[in-house]
Parts: C-alpha cells; sequence; structure tokens
C-alpha cells in the first residue's frame, strides 16, 4: 500500500477527534470564535456608525456624531477622537461612559481608563481578564471597550470598542481581539495590535485592559430606513439614560437631550471636542 495513504489514513482520527474536542477545528478556535445573534447586532450597529467617515483626525467634530462642526482646531498637536468614538457608541447602547462635556477630550481616553476602574464600576462596567474572554463576550453581544493608560500623564491613550468576530484562540493571542476605533487611523475592523500600534507597547507588554457592560441592547431603539425606530431584538425595557446627563438648567430638570442643548456652547469649546496630543514626544492615539 502506498506510504502516503497509510500516513493519511493514521491522521484521520485524531484530527477527527480534534474537531470534536475544540469545537472549531485544531487552529484552536472555540466558543470565543462564535458570534451570537446578538454579537451580529451589535457588530451591525458599529458598522452603521460609519467610522471610517466620521470622527475623522484632524477635524474639530461633534463627538456624538462625529461630524465636522466648523470650529477651528488648537493650533498646536495633532487631534484624534478614540475617546469620543467610544462615548459615542456607548450613548447609542444607553450605556453611562464619562462623555464631554464632563470631561473635555482633552486626555479623555486616559481619563475613561480611570473612570472605568472606578466610578464606571457602579455604573454597570467590569473587568475583564484576558483578551480571549474580552472577544468571547463582545461576541455574545456585550459592549468591550479595550483601554490603554499612556504612562506619561501630559501624553494621550487609547480606547477602542472590541467587535464581535470569529476568531481562533491563537489569533486572539497573537494579535489581540478585533476592534472598531476612531483614532489617527480610523477602522472598521482591525486587529488590537494594529489599532494600538501608535502606542509602543500597548500590546506588546500587554498593558491594555478591558472592560464590558452587559448593555440592554437588545431592547434599544434604532433609527432604520424610513426614519422608523425598530426594535433591534425581543424585548423592549424602559429606555436608558446617562444618569449623570440629568442635569438642571434655571431651576428645572432636564433629560439627556435637554442638558446637551443647554451645554451646547460649553461644547463648542476649542478644547471640549478632541483629543490633543502634545508635541511629538508620543504617537498620537
Amino acid at each position: 500500500m502506498d506510504t502516503r495513504r497509510i500516513a493519511l489514513r493514521g491522521l484521520a482520527a485524531p484530527l477527527a477527534l480534534c474537531l470534536v474536542l475544540v469545537g472549531g477545528g485544531c487552529g484552536g478556535a472555540g466558543s470565543e470564535a462564535r458570534v451570537s445573534p446578538q454579537g451580529a447586532r451589535l457588530a451591525a450597529l458599529l458598522d452603521s456608525m460609519h467610522v471610517e467617515s466620521h470622527w475623522i483626525a484632524g477635524h474639530h467634530v461633534h463627538w456624538r456624531t462625529g461630524e465636522p462642526d466648523g470650529h477651528a482646531l488648537a493650533p498646536i498637536g495633532q487631534h484624534s477622537h478614540c475617546s469620543a468614538f467610544v462615548a459615542a457608541v456607548s450613548l447609542k447602547l444607553g450605556v453611562e461612559m464619562l462623555h464631554p462635556p464632563e470631561h473635555t477630550q482633552v486626555l479623555l481616553a486616559n481619563a475613561q481608563c480611570a473612570w472605568l476602574r472606578g466610578e464606571g464600576r457602579r455604573s454597570g462596567w467590569e473587568p475583564v481578564e484576558t483578551p480571549v474572554e474580552a472577544q468571547r463576550l463582545a461576541n455574545a453581544g456585550r459592549l468591550v471597550v479595550a483601554c490603554y493608560v499612556n504612562p506619561d500623564p501630559e501624553l494621550p491613550g487609547h480606547v477602542a470598542i472590541v467587535r464581535p468576530e470569529a476568531l481562533s484562540r491563537h489569533r486572539i493571542e497573537s494579535e489581540g481581539p478585533q476592534v472598531t476605533q476612531a483614532g489617527v487611523k480610523n477602522f472598521r475592523s482591525t486587529s488590537l495590535a494594529e489599532g494600538f500600534r501608535h502606542h509602543p507597547g500597548a500590546w506588546a507588554k500587554r498593558a491594555v485592559r478591558f472592560y464590558a457592560h452587559d448593555a440592554g441592547y437588545l431592547g434599544q431603539r434604532h433609527r432604520g430606513p424610513g426614519g422608523v425606530d425598530r426594535l433591534l431584538g425581543p424585548a423592549a425595557p424602559p429606555p436608558v439614560h446617562f444618569p449623570s446627563a440629568r442635569k438642571r438648567h434655571g431651576g428645572v430638570a432636564l433629560g439627556f437631550e435637554g442638558a446637551a442643548r443647554a451645554e451646547h456652547t460649553a461644547t463648542q469649546r476649542p478644547d471640549a471636542e478632541h483629543d490633543h496630543v502634545r508635541g511629538d514626544r508620543d504617537a498620537p492615539a
């Protein structure tokens, strides 16, 4: 008998066993590789925000929409909007996140990371131990933020949204979870290693931290074609608002939209709408 046939026959049983045990083939793909229907809807929402044509670096933008607002940037440094995009995604899902004007976009990514470690815990954010677990939770439809604090407090960190994606464990451990982000370059979908590459050591030294929120995504309403609201899932819980967004203006309690209008002037300050990168000591987010 041909020795090649004997060799292939000898491999058949171990290969079949590997496929059964791992659930995704011998490449190491397991449960973290499967994207649930909730995860697919989360990915669709991220795509609907068109990050590659909004929150563009070098432009003064409104943090919630990523649209240029016509205001001039400060004359020095470079400007990107990673933290504004993360805040905008959180707003879409009714999840509290530090955002302008509670904190200007100057070094907002570092501030968001600190907020997630502290006050964010009281708002439902939980730390995630590993990149593999972060990808698994995103694939299940949970909102997961990847967060890097710059060791130099005068320079920006970086934040991104972990994107649902079918990846093997080996791929996650080598290049990180998949992310959607704004930054010097905006990505609808890229590896964390690529998205954070302007921060040497962020991924290589495993300095990126992950936080997840059990967002009520399935019950949120999304503006569909023709301006008609549609449910993204079967449940319809009461709408969720940022608790901190209930401001008082002239003695009257305002919801998020009213508070935003009352603070419109404040949010137009040049230092309130952009991440500011000082000098050339570090690459921007």
